[in-house]
């Protein structure tokens, strides 16, 4: 089921299109919360190690919305 899962992601990744913007950034995000999604759900069912700490895969699944989400900080040096 994951290897379908993974090929149905890079299939279908390269496709997805999101107006209004450069299509670089939508697929990157999307790409980053797909894979993050899937290793949080591997850890999850033991196939690499049984880790049950719901708390902890709910903080990893997080991040990308911050990520997406953080105000752009203009940095000109």
């Amino acid at each position: 089921m994951i290897k379908a899962i993974i090929c149905l992601g890079l299939a279908l990744i390269p496709f997805y299109i999101a107006a209004g913007f450069d299509t670089r950034q939508p697929k990157l995000y999307l790409a980053l919360i797909f894979s993050l999604a899937l290793s949080i759900y591997s850890f999850y069912t033991g196939k690499f190690k049984a880790y049950k700490n719901i708390w902890f895969l709910g903080f990893l699944l997080y991040i990308p919305i911050n990520f997406i989400y953080a105000p752009h900080a203009a940095v000109n040096l």
